[in-house]
């Protein structure tokens, strides 16, 4: 048998507990796991998940870290992006490409089963229901955006629930 191991790392506090964000992101994880194991057992892969806690001692020294999804090695921003540009869809995703911490930007606000979520943050499951180009996604990621580069200008954006760190580490 198969494996496909999923690893998620994110950062805990002296409590073991993460930012909303972070939160929300192994929830995503947790769901797209358990939809994952019934079918790809019926091809003879397992589904390994394994949730990988980050110390504050070792954020400090990369934040970027955090937050981490890989898939069989590869990151899921990868995965995410290869889906993507194959399908020829751009997705925004400012804080990603000026290698700031994914999902500090919200440019990729997308609609997901109904649920608006960050494209960097969600873990692509065959049959979610996506939803990219609707006016008002429109808007509220050139909203997001614009306050994104207002924060970058001004030095205030991104405060981290877990770290208090401003510069989207988290």
């Amino acid at each position: 048998m198969k494996t496909l191991t999923i690893r998620w790392q994110r950062l805990l506090n002296e409590n073991d507990q993460t930012c909303p964000r972070c939160g929300e992101t192994g929830e995503t994880i947790k769901t797209a796991f358990e939809k994952l194991k019934k079918p790809l057992a019926e091809l003879n892969i397992e589904v390994e998940l394994n949730q990988e806690a980050l110390d504050f001692s070792t954020f400090t020294k990369d934040p970027l870290q955090s937050n981490c999804i890989w898939i069989n090695g590869k990151l899921v921003e990868e995965w995410i992006g290869d889906v993507a540009s194959r399908a020829r869809v751009a997705i925004p995703a400012a804080c990603y490409r000026t290698q700031r911490k994914k999902g500090c930007c919200h440019g990729c606000v997308v609609e997901i089963d109904g649920e608006q979520k960050f494209a960097c943050a969600t873990v692509p499951v065959n049959g979610m229901n996506i939803v990219l180009n609707r006016a008002d996604l429109q808007t509220i990621r050139k909203k997001n955006l614009v306050e994104y580069n207002e924060g970058i200008k001004s030095g205030n954006f991104c405060k981290c629930s877990v770290s208090g760190s401003s510069d989207c580490s988290c």
